[in-house]
């Protein structure tokens, strides 16, 4: 997949992977780890380079309105229990329909 992801970038918009730690398999990559190799190697081949000269990144972490935040509409939260929280406790999420993440840069 990882290659088909590269080979065809220009058309795809982001990757997800969805671990499944049920009781109809244990495919979990991340918190817990229930294939050790596998998720080592998907941690290589997607570890984020380090971005080039003339390359901003923004992270979510950095609310608010002006260049280089993230600014959320009403109705997000930030996971908490159920799901496996980054380690910068930056992952948010809404079942809103019409919700919105607005990130402003210049470029």
């Amino acid at each position: 997949m990882y290659d088909f992801f590269r080979q065809n970038a220009a058309d795809i918009a982001y990757e997800a992977y969805f671990g499944n730690d049920g009781n109809d398999g244990r495919n979990s990559l991340w918190n817990p780890v229930n294939m050790p190799l596998a998720s080592a190697k998907y941690q290589a081949l997607y570890k984020a380079a380090t971005p080039p000269a003339g390359v901003t990144t923004i992270q979510d972490t950095a609310r608010g309105t002006s260049v280089g935040q993230v600014q959320f509409s009403a109705n997000w939260g930030q996971c908490t229990t159920t799901c496996g929280k980054v380690s910068d406790n930056s992952y948010v999420w809404t079942a809103t329909p019409g919700s919105t993440a607005t990130v402003r840069f210049n470029g």
